[in-house]
């Protein structure tokens, strides 16, 4: 009994001052990171909460981000600010919906795509109390025969 003790206090011991090993790096999802979000993660977050939606409307939703995309911004206004500007794309839409993300100019621009024959009013606002990421930026325009177009930048890392 007292050799069955002394092996869990050591066991107990050495894990405590285990240094983590790279590869239990690689199990924690960024997604999981209050401040850093894996966009491709966001994007399918955002396309699959708002898919029935879409599907009522037959709107054909469609994602093209470039791989180990990863921004450095507030997780849960990320999440309302990306749904926000999707649910308004479709609900412009004729028939698609195209979300894509890419570094650009020191961040990320998350762009949204519609083929929606009318043109948004006004500028291109979030329903809601939702407010935008920290430090990013909103932009919409409408491009005739084509659809609509709204940019969503999210500044890079802190230095």
């Amino acid at each position: 009994m007292f050799v069955a003790a002394a092996a869990r206090a050591a066991f107990a011991d050495r894990a405590r001052h285990t240094a983590p090993r790279a590869s239990d790096e690689r199990l924690q999802p960024a997604a999981l990171d209050a401040s850093r979000i894996d966009v491709a993660a966001l994007a399918r977050m955002a396309l699959s909460s708002l898919a029935a939606a879409a599907h009522g409307r037959r709107v054909k939703l469609q994602m093209a981000v470039e791989p180990m995309l990863t921004a450095h911004s507030d997780i849960a206004a990320c999440q309302a600010c990306v749904r926000d500007l999707l649910a308004g794309a479709i609900s412009r839409a004729e028939s698609g919906v195209l979300l894509t993300a890419m570094r650009h100019d020191a961040g990320i621009d998350i762009e949204l795509l519609d083929d929606g024959a009318t043109a948004p009013t006004g500028a291109i606002r979030l329903p809601g109390a939702h407010t935008l990421p920290s430090g990013a930026t909103v932009s919409g325009e409408f491009l005739p025969a084509r659809g609509s177009k709204v940019l969503l930048h999210l500044p890079g890392p802190p230095a």
